[in-house]
């Protein structure tokens, strides 16, 4: 279907719906969850034409990567599920190590799914950021109704694990001067929580820097996560533990 026929198809839409609250068939309720449908089957179809619309990055036959030379291999299908409940596909270049197990996928990298397991980078972000602060089968319930559609609880424990796994191993090692005056959208936080032994994976929404501190706890924080923005003076640390800024969630 073309973006053009949405078009229509709304105008259609928007008078079914208005005669049903006339006629006192549904609510407004209803009208948005219909019209939350239709924004994500349009939503879906334009992530799969700008996809479809980026070139490969790489043509060559041999490339190298981080000082590791590969060869190209085949063309391979790339799939993921976006933002909109749908699975966005298309074929792209696949390289392989010579001297090295694995592979090297150009676009992916480009796109930035990498390192996100059949999900979008959007789409991988709202998993973490539900898996991070509530038990996993409660996020997969509250994601999946705040969505649309369903997300499972294995896939959240899944993707906010993996987030997880790629902050450093040492919570209080300091961040590079040169990371300290950049902002960021999304950072995760790692805590030290030693009352329980448990670490505690907190992602922050707006931009902030980058620095290491150690202060006594000033807010109670659950094994569910936290409410409120911390700053160096008013830090969120668990009772007894240590709290500094690490990296930045992978895209």
């Amino acid at each position: 279907m073309k973006l053009q026929e949405f078009v229509v198809q709304s105008s259609e839409l928007v008078n079914e719906l208005s005669e049903a609250i006339e006629n006192q068939q549904i609510g407004l309720k209803e009208v948005e969850e219909r019209i939350l449908v239709f924004v994500n089957k349009i939503g879906d179809l334009m992530v799969q034409k700008v996809v479809e619309k980026v070139g490969d990055p790489l043509t060559e036959n041999r490339v190298w990567v981080e000082e590791q030379e590969a060869v190209f291999d085949q063309v391979r299908n790339m799939r993921f599920r976006n933002r909109f409940g749908w699975v966005t596909e298309r074929t792209r270049r696949c390289y392989k190590y010579l001297h090295r197990t694995g592979g090297y996928y150009p676009l992916d990298e480009l796109l930035g799914v990498e390192k996100c397991r059949g999900f979008s980078p959007f789409l991988t972000f709202l998993q973490v950021l539900f898996g991070a602060t509530r038990p996993f089968e409660e996020s997969g319930e509250l994601l999946s109704k705040a969505l649309g559609f369903s997300i499972s609880s294995t896939a959240v424990q899944s993707n906010t694990e993996h987030a997880g796994n790629q902050l450093d191993d040492n919570p209080y090692r300091a961040n590079d001067e040169s990371w300290r005056a950049k902002e960021c959208e999304e950072l995760i936080v790692q805590m030290d929580w030693r009352p329980i032994g448990r670490y505690v994976w907190i992602i922050f929404l707006q931009p902030c820097r980058f620095w290491t501190f150690t202060m006594p706890a000033s807010i109670s924080v659950s094994s569910a996560g936290f409410t409120g923005m911390p700053t160096k003076e008013n830090s969120v640390t668990a009772v007894g533990g240590r709290c500094c800024w690490t990296e930045r969630f992978c895209r």
